[in-house]
């Protein structure tokens, strides 16, 4: 809880000791009124899309990764939390239905089917075709109006389509985008029968439609699971 990621307000540990859970243990404030309806966790950030489909974050905020336009810490100090934790800008009458943190950056399926990305950018991992403006507002991935799953990676994005095909982008090293070698910032296919996607710290997985899993990337510990410890650039 060093940078109020806990969302309590403070920057003390919880759960360490004694009569710190159950009953005990307080609820994060989301402000009069608000539930969340889901959250998501990044390396010390949390982000949350609330019940009337609006986005909020908290904790260190380095990298622009809160949303908010500036690297400021939220929820370590006293009356940050609640009524007082701003909304994400997501654009005018826009909601988000789905969400996802990866190590420095935020990501989120919009009600329209687009997808828009906040916080670090120095592999282009926000995928407005730049490495570069980290600390704007919520940006627009390039290229993609119909996504139905996000999931993040170290430095790299990926998307799930309505159509079954699978778009990522941002850091290309170890083959983890699926799509050759080499740093890449505008999204690329990768497969195009894609049930579920997955994405680990180097590499990324789908389920098909028809029950097989691919997976691409970083392959150290047999990780890929195709019987060897080498990096592949496309889907095995």
């Amino acid at each position: 809880n060093s940078f109020g990621q806990l969302g309590q307000g403070n920057t003390t540990q919880i759960g360490d000791g004694a009569n710190e859970m159950g009953n005990n243990l307080s609820a994060v404030e989301l402000g009069t009124g608000r539930t969340a309806v889901a959250i998501t966790a990044g390396i010390n950030h949390y982000a949350v899309i609330l019940d009337n489909g609006s986005v909020k974050t908290w904790g260190r905020g380095n990298y622009g990764k809160l949303g908010q336009e500036h690297n400021s810490t939220i929820g370590n100090g006293p009356n940050e939390m609640g009524d007082n934790l701003p909304i994400v800008d997501l654009g005018i009458g826009r909601t988000a239905i789905a969400i996802e943190a990866g190590y420095q950056h935020t990501t989120v399926i919009l009600d329209n089917g687009s997808v828009k990305v906040w916080g670090r950018n120095n592999y282009g991992q926000i995928g407005n075709g730049s490495d570069t403006s980290e600390l704007s507002s919520p940006t627009e991935v390039l290229g993609i109006t119909n996504a139905v799953e996000v999931d993040l990676g170290n430095e790299f994005s990926c998307a799930r389509l309505s159509d079954k095909t699978v778009k990522c982008w941002g850091y290309l090293a170890n083959g983890r985008l699926g799509y050759g070698v080499g740093p890449v910032s505008a999204p690329v296919y990768n497969v195009s029968t894609a049930k579920e996607i997955s994405m680990g710290t180097n590499h990324s997985c789908v389920l098909n439609d028809n029950g097989t899993v691919k997976c691409w990337g970083e392959g150290d510990n047999g990780r890929l699971g195709d019987g060897y410890i080498t990096d592949r650039p496309y889907p095995v």
